[in-house]
């Protein structure tokens, strides 16, 4: 419970004293906000003068209320925007007391707009008589009534008795905590975000544009049909957001609708956006020093209807979009959607589909702010370290496929941040490249912005349309904090347009493959379409002056995961990795590739830091690639993620590693991981934010390694005074046979073959005909068999010798639980799928051992945790798998049966497995509830005491017991 403050107290005796004063209209707007509105956020622990005297940057409250609005069709900014680290958190919009706050459309509807723009869970409107919260993941619509999608309302005489709940939700310490996004986790019917309504949007613009542009141009190709869709959106929106940040007039492409020729009188907009901004957005004149103008897509031919439904979209009051405060990131998120898709051309229909690549992963995802927050702070933060702005006149930034430009973005703006905070602890030596503004805020000039993402920001992505995005992703972040008197005021005094020219920056290629690649395969043979996939790039001609000097300084990003087995990577690109990279194994992964590329291309000293998936660090096939991140450059931190990709079931890790000037032996790596149990994405995001770990270790390096084991969890080794050997002294494994492959068998299967699944049979046709156990069959010591039968022989793709599948065994499902392998002794004839392993005992049957003995280990919680604590990809929360190389090394004790004492415990072992076999028979035979409740306590008895006896055969402490047992 929170105490009401004495300050609450007070502020609504006051207001109530004079309530019908102020009513009447006695206190304006800023007084309100003066005397009533900044104590009662006071009071919530926000600092609303900043007298803790913080760079702007970090400012706790920014009063928007300045912000000079010089066409009155267009709204003011909120009122207050409360951030954590920067980071906006919500918007409370003041009214004075006159207002009624709850049932004003108007100003529901103002701020709503503003806060779901601006991706917001809530935001308040307030006159302190009355406290209304918007659900600002609600659209906004201009007929909604004031109440719609308020959550909450106060009136002042509330404020004492509601406190604790105003608190727990707005105060700074609640906020810092996650109290909003706890708000958000919840989850509501009619919820669209801005960024999936803008991208609906821009999607239902593409279709319409591209489908008018075909058919009025009937000469234009697949890819200028891309880029001239593309082109023309991306102008438009930008010159849009450019007026409601206040840089151009307001309402200019609203008015083109009175004319005539439509896409003639934006051509000229563009034209004069050329000239103000020198982008290559609007490159159209050919200019010393710039090459590949664009030539082509003011020429085309575009009917006036599509054209005017996007401007209609753009403006209230059809738009419920407020441009100004959208940040740059969510229009990032909702590009890095809209290329997940591209315009197919057929018989001069304009088709959009997904890329394959997207339609193989199941969707685009957009990698979470922290993430990369994260990955810039410990990469380009740990370059910075010491640094003066003299010492990084070179460094070099890049994202080698760098998307929409979400990390290029933030680097950018790490850059600026710091640079500011650098200049201003010696303003007079950096007088020139800092301004103050009217509201007392520090800001770098427009000019050292521009120098400031010329020379440290660079980028590569495959896709000329990513490009294109980063490009406009990074020119918007340029112009954050200018206005139309600033760009007006470089074209006349410095004869300089408002925006750099980033082609030099931010690159078209395949970072991945040079153009080698051709020596290997005649080029002739190759269609265009083909060659345009692969787009070969150079590095040392595409950034030459960073390469003479030794590379890039950091190295960012989430690069693709495409594997070998997707059949997205040819024959040729398949070779070409095999030739070129060394960390390539049997099978491939992209990520690894970039991140062997990444590192050969950072100078000596420079760091790299990925969110890639994390099963490399325990897979066969990758042994490569972590001898040569471990043992050739510095691993500096392994940060395990999990899920935090909120449509991927890919579990990941946060990589920062560094590349040595020198070999540095021994040498350590920072390990850490967040609490498997936390299932809220938003929660292990916050818990990234906050650095708040639930493992952290150090991992010795040794020049001795022959691979890298890494653990996220307290991990224990089995030892004790018994010898111990390798499981796989005593089975053979094997997996089952695979039924069903196109191509394959005899005859070969076909399509329709494999859909009605011909061999399959519900009763045995014949005495070719066996036994079929699939792996949902198998349980905890038992099976329950659902009378499924196979034809077995050479019909089936992928058959095994018929021996695997007879006499005594155990049979285990690849798919681990929490606690426990699920498995059983089996001696009668069953054939299984490749989701089965079967364990042939491997001993000469004289010498005493049993099978059982070895399932009791297998089977026990010990087993369980111990290999789950040794590879990582038992820990993922979707199909942790067990590969035969997973079990094969794992000790198991050795016992000398001629040794009385050793002699019982196998033999009781034996007897408690036999127990538990024939006890889990009966109770998939039991049908009263009664009857089986007694069978499971005494199920619940003998394993416990299984569990018990495998402690006392590997001689475990109470300290390794205790952390099994938990």
């Amino acid at each position: 419970m929170t105490k009401t403050p004495a300050l609450i107290i007070q502020l609504v005796q006051h207001f109530h004293q004079s309530i019908d004063l102020y009513r009447s209209g006695a206190l304006n707007e800023t007084e309100t906000r003066i005397q009533f509105i900044n104590p009662f956020f006071e009071a919530l622990g926000w600092d609303m003068s900043n007298r803790e005297q913080v760079p702007d940057l970090y400012k706790d409250v920014v009063h928007e209320d300045s912000l000079k609005i010089q066409d009155s069709r267009k709204a003011k900014a909120p009122d207050y925007s409360f951030r954590i680290g920067g980071v906006r958190k919500f918007f409370v919009e003041a009214k004075k007391p006159s207002v009624n706050v709850g049932t004003n459309i108007n100003a529901a509807f103002q701020l709503r707009r503003y806060g779901w723009s601006a991706n917001l869970s809530v935001s308040i409107l307030t006159d302190f008589e009355e406290f209304a919260v918007y659900d600002c993941r609600i659209m906004p619509d201009k007929n909604d009534s004031a109440s719609h999608a308020r959550v909450k309302y106060f009136r002042y005489v509330d404020y004492e008795k509601k406190w604790n709940e105003i608190y727990g939700l707005f105060s700074k310490e609640a906020v810092l905590q996650g109290s909003l996004e706890q708000f958000a986790e919840k989850k509501i019917k009619t919820r669209i975000t801005v960024d999936k309504a803008f991208l609906s949007e821009i999607e239902r613009w593409r279709e319409n544009l591209a489908t008018n542009i075909a058919w009025r141009n009937p000469q234009i190709k697949q890819r200028e049909l891309n880029f001239a869709v593309q082109m023309t959106i991306n102008r438009m929106i930008f010159l849009r957001i450019c007026e409601d940040r206040g840089i151009e007039s307001y309402g200019q492409l609203l008015d083109l609708l009175k004319s005539n020729n439509l896409y003639q009188e934006l051509g000229r907009l563009f034209l004069k956006a050329d000239y103000r901004y020198n982008s290559g957005l609007f490159h159209f004149q050919s200019e010393k020093g710039r090459e590949e103008q664009d030539n082509f897509t003011l020429g085309l031919n575009i009917e006036d209807p599509p054209l005017i439904a996007i401007i209609r979209k753009l403006y209230p009051p059809e738009s419920p979009y407020e441009f100004s405060v959208i940040p740059v990131e969510i229009l990032g998120q909702v590009y890095e959607q809209f290329l997940g898709k591209v315009i197919r051309l057929s018989s001069r229909q304009a088709v959009v589909e997904d890329k394959p690549e997207v339609r193989k992963a199941g969707g685009v995802y957009y990698t979470p702010s922290y993430i990369v927050d994260y990955i810039v702070k410990h990469t380009i933060g740990r370059y910075l370290e010491e640094k003066k702005p003299e010492d990084i006149k070179d460094l070099s930034v890049l994202d080698p496929s760098c998307g929409s430009g979400s990390f290029l973005i933030v680097a950018y703006q790490f850059l600026l941040d710091w640079y500011l905070t650098e200049y201003l602890k010696n303003q007079k030596k950096y007088k020139k490249l800092i301004y103050q503004t009217m509201g007392g805020e520090y800001r770098l000039t427009s000019q050292e912005k521009k120098r400031i993402l010329l020379a440290h920001v660079y980028g590569v992505d495959i896709d000329q349309q990513a490009v294109e995005t980063s490009k406009l992703s990074l020119l918007l972040k340029v112009l954050e904090g200018e206005s139309q008197e600033t760009v007006t005021r470089q074209l006349t005094l410095f004869k300089e347009r408002a925006l750099p020219d980033l082609d030099h920056n931010i690159k078209c290629g395949n970072s991945l493959i040079a153009s080698d690649y051709y020596e290997n395969v005649q080029l002739n043979l190759l269609s265009e379409d083909e060659i345009y996939r692969v787009n070969v790039f150079d590095w040392e001609s595409s950034f030459p002056n960073i390469i003479k000097r030794g590379g890039f300084d950091v190295i960012i990003g989430n690069p693709p995961y495409i594997q070998s087995r997707d059949n997205l990577l040819s024959e040729l690109d398949k070779n070409y990795f095999y030739l070129n990279f060394k960390t390539v194994d049997y099978q491939i992964n992209t990520y690894s590739l970039f991140l062997e590329k990444s590192i050969n291309f950072l100078r000596p000293n420079g760091y790299m830091g990925m969110i890639i998936p994390n099963y490399w660090l325990s897979t066969k096939s990758d042994q490569k690639l972590r001898r040569f991140l471990f043992l050739e450059n510095s691993v500096i931190e392994l940060v395990n993620v999990y899920k935090i990709f909120f449509d991927a079931t890919v579990d990941t890790l946060i990589l920062i590693a560094q590349r040595p000037e020198f070999p540095i032996f021994p040498k350590q790596s920072l390990i850490k991981s967040l609490d498997r149990s936390i299932k809220s994405i938003s929660e292990r995001l916050i818990c990234v934010r906050d650095e708040n770990w639930s493992y952290q270790n150090l991992l010795p390096v040794s020049s001795q390694d022959n691979d890298i084991l890494v653990t996220f969890s307290q991990s224990f080794e089995l030892k004790g005074r018994k010898k111990l050997n390798p499981l796989k002294d005593y089975f053979i494994f094997k997996f089952g046979m695979k039924a069903y492959e196109e191509g394959k068998g005899k005859p070969p299967q076909d399509r329709q073959m494999m859909n009605t699944k011909i061999y399959h049979s519900t009763y045995q046709i014949d005495n070719t005909f066996y036994p079929l156990l699939r792996a949902r069959d198998l349980k905890r010591y038992c099976i329950k068999w659902e009378k499924s039968y196979i034809k077995y022989g050479e019909n089936l793709a992928a058959p095994r010798d018929l021996a695997i599948f007879q006499g005594r065994r155990l049979i285990l499902h690849r798919i681990i639980s929490k606690t426990h392998i699920e498995g059983t002794y089996l001696e009668d004839t069953f054939i299984c799928n490749t989701d089965i392993i079967t364990l042939k005992p491997n001993w000469n049957k004289d010498s005493g051992l049993d099978c059982r003995f070895f399932l009791g280990i297998i089977l026990s919680k010990t087993f369980a945790v111990y290999i789950k604590s040794k590879n990582i990809n038992l820990d993922r929360a979707v199909f942790p798998k067990i590969n035969t190389n997973t079990l094969e090394n794992i000790p198991v004790p050795c016992l000398d049966l001629s040794q009385n004492f050793q002699r019982q415990q196998h033999d009781l072992m034996v007897q408690l497995v036999e127990q538990m076999l024939r006890l889990h028979q009966q109770i998939n035979q039991e049908n009263v509830p009664s009857s089986k409740k007694i069978i499971q306590q005494q199920i619940k008895v003998i394993d416990k005491q299984i569990n018990q006896l495998v402690y006392e055969l590997y001689e475990l402490t109470d300290e390794i017991i205790a952390l099994i047992e938990g």
